[in-house]
């Protein structure tokens, strides 16, 4: 089965109940993993610096992927 549109949000456990009225229901517990190209986003959008300075400054990011 192929699955279409997948988004890495999508990730997680699933759960598949299976019912027909006789007790108790099936359940199967599923992991999806979605593999994605690595995203980095910024903590801060903007630094500042004094005019013609040479400080140092630290730029942190967030980066996932799998």
């Amino acid at each position: 089965m192929k699955l279409v549109g997948v988004r890495r949000q999508d990730r997680g456990v699933y759960r598949c109940i299976a019912d027909n009225d006789v007790r108790p229901p099936a359940t199967y517990d599923a992991t999806m993993y979605v593999n994605f190209q690595p995203y980095a986003r910024p903590v801060q959008t903007t630094y500042g610096q004094a005019q013609n300075r040479m400080f140092d400054i630290v730029i942190e990011c967030r980066i996932s992927g799998e």
